[in-house]
């Protein structure tokens, strides 16, 4: 009876793993594979989901992927996501070119890479709610509790990255184009 949590990013609708969601999804055999392997394990810390990507709403913004679901999310930008509001906080934050997602294949046989333009996925998301009466691009627990509500406000974006020193040999300001956490 709980209003569900989500985050919907250019088209890709990510949700917590939880039995209301795979009891949705009974007759899928990626859901069967994502029950067998996780369903009633611990995890690690309080707070911490098993972020899915459900489905993907098709738009040209994410073409070529309209046929990935049920598979679970292994980082965002080269980061580690701990749940569903902390994935939409960090899009929010995201000032780089690409929105990087990383999955794990089924059968735990290597990873798959989704990348979007930050710029189209933006350009695309109004159209993307309405075209499926959608309200908020995400309804999650910032707090970890109570009921899911869309973003409280736009997180500030991510710092810019610090100029270089005058001993640099350009005299410009340093460039680091790595995800953080490299």
């Amino acid at each position: 009876d709980a209003a569900p949590e989500y985050a919907i990013v250019g088209g890709l609708v990510f949700v917590p793993l939880s039995r209301p969601w795979v009891d949705l999804k009974a007759n899928d055999k990626k859901t069967w594979s994502l029950r067998m392997s996780y369903f009633g394990e611990a995890l690690s810390e309080e707070g911490r989901q098993l972020v899915i990507l459900s489905k993907v709403l098709a738009h040209p913004c994410n073409v070529g992927y309209h046929t990935l679901s049920s598979v679970v999310l292994a980082s965002f930008n080269s980061a580690p996501v701990r749940n569903v509001a902390e994935l939409a906080m960090a899009v929010a934050r995201c000032t780089s070119e690409m929105l990087v997602f990383e999955f794990l294949r089924p059968g735990g046989d290597g990873k798959e890479l989704v990348m979007l333009s930050r710029q189209e996925c933006h350009q695309a998301e109004a159209e993307i709610l309405a075209q499926h009466l959608i309200a908020a691009p995400c309804m999650v627990r910032e707090d970890g509790v109570g009921d899911p509500r869309p973003l409280s406000e736009q997180p500030p974006p991510a710092a810019p990255l610090p100029a270089a020193s005058a001993s640099d040999d350009a005299g410009e300001a340093a460039t680091n184009d790595a995800p953080v956490g490299m």
